[in-house]
């Protein structure tokens, strides 16, 4: 199995088709692997992507691996080194990579080579969405003797009403075909009544109303949406809060562009009360629930469950088969009647020292790193730093 490195994006972009096609026959990938996400996240610098095809005499690709190079400073040591995380860490609900299945042992096995011929101090594995046998072929591939493998802990999270929320627990939806069958089989009395009702009431053209985001509201319904978010989240932390908005403005116009982003907008007259943003997988046919912004001042009409159910309704009349809800046991989420997975995440450390050589693909960052530490008058650690580059490519000039 021959392994390229493509970390040119205008290397990546011819590959458009043979993307698809991996994509369009690998029953484990995700939206977040799909062409229209990736290609518009990797525009950004510091990606690399393993791309495996099965001799060097062959054009065509079997596997993606999209990875995002990290760099950073031990302020202890003195030390820059590099790291690799999953492309997509950490805004995409899920990472990982595509394969054709007929490959994907000699796939992964020749992936895991070509990782442990890298210089990494850590390899982030988050949010990896892989079958329990893809997962013991990439994990077993690191030597108990050369690598430490640990579960990535999640953060605790308790709601307000208190709930403890396992994030390793993702949930879906199984849409049969029919809009009555899905709440006559999937919901409860209750949830069933409640949904027909606040339906209704948005649809009987009242005071309350739901429009779906086309090309001349999307741009002023994202800012409704941004608006709720940053209410919503800003004073708990500011940090998450603008940080999810950032990467919300670089993806998700892109994402309409290219006709994968659904986003119905719940209105009470001129009131935004909640916005919803999904994504359609037309290749795998499900819609994968992302974000959702509410106006918490508003119980009833509640808007996450008339955006939910606009939202499945939609899904099913559209011939989609899996209403994705992400990460987190909320209760809410069993009132759709919905399934469960575990979706775990791994860090992998190596034991020997030598991979605190930097990667050169790193170097940019390090240099940009160095520039700063000089301004600060640090020069110590900024020396530190140029060492280490010509360490790694001894004739750059500015180190």
């Amino acid at each position: 199995m021959q392994i390229d490195m493509v970390d040119k994006f205008a290397a990546l972009e011819p590959l458009r088709e043979n993307w698809d096609r991996i994509y369009d026959s690998d029953p484990e990938a995700n939206f977040f692997l799909s062409w229209p996400w990736m290609s518009n996240w990797l525009r950004r610098p510091g990606w690399v992507i393993l791309a495996a095809r099965p001799s060097p005499a062959t054009n065509e690709y079997v596997a993606f691996f999209p990875l995002q190079l990290v760099t950073g400073l031990d302020e202890q040591t003195g030390v820059f080194y590099s790291s690799i995380r999953m492309a997509g860490s950490y805004f995409a609900t899920y990472t990982g990579f595509i394969c054709v299945p007929e490959f994907e042992e000699q796939v992964i096995s020749a992936f895991a080579d070509r990782l442990q011929a890298l210089n990494w101090r850590a390899l982030h594995c988050d949010d990896i969405s892989i079958s329990a046998r893809r997962r013991q072929m990439l994990l077993g591939s690191f030597s108990d003797n050369d690598f430490v493998k640990e579960k990535i802990e999640r953060r605790r999270h308790t709601t307000r009403t208190g709930e403890n929320i396992n994030h390793d627990i993702y949930m879906y939806v199984d849409l049969p075909a029919d809009w009555d069958e899905f709440l006559d089989g999937n919901l409860g009395p209750k949830t069933r009544r409640d949904v027909r009702h606040f339906l209704r009431q948005v649809e009987n053209g009242g005071e309350y109303r739901i429009s779906l985001a086309d090309f001349e509201t999307i741009q002023s319904d994202l800012e409704v949406f941004f608006q709720l978010w940053l209410t919503q989240w800003e004073a708990k932390s500011r940090v998450y809060a603008q940080g999810i908005i950032a990467n919300c403005r670089y993806m998700l116009l892109e994402c309409h562009k290219a006709s994968v982003l659904f986003a119905p907008v719940l209105w009470k007259g001129d009131t935004p009360l909640g916005v919803h943003i999904a994504f359609i997988d037309k290749s795998k046919r499900s819609l994968v629930c992302f974000l959702v912004s509410r106006n918490l001042a508003i119980r009833k009409p509640p808007p996450g469950l008339v955006l939910h159910a606009y939202s499945i309704r939609w899904a099913i009349q559209n011939g989609l088969r899996t209403y994705d809800l992400g990460t987190g046991d909320f209760s809410y989420k069993y009132s759709f009647g919905s399934k469960e997975r575990l979706v775990e995440g791994v860090r992998i450390d190596p034991t020997n020292s030598r991979r605190n050589r930097l990667d050169r693909r790193s170097l940019p960052s390090v240099m940009s790193s160095v520039r700063k530490l000089r301004q600060e008058g640090k020069l110590h650690l900024a020396e530190r730093g140029c060492r280490q580059v010509l360490e790694t490519e001894p004739s750059n000039l500015e180190a």
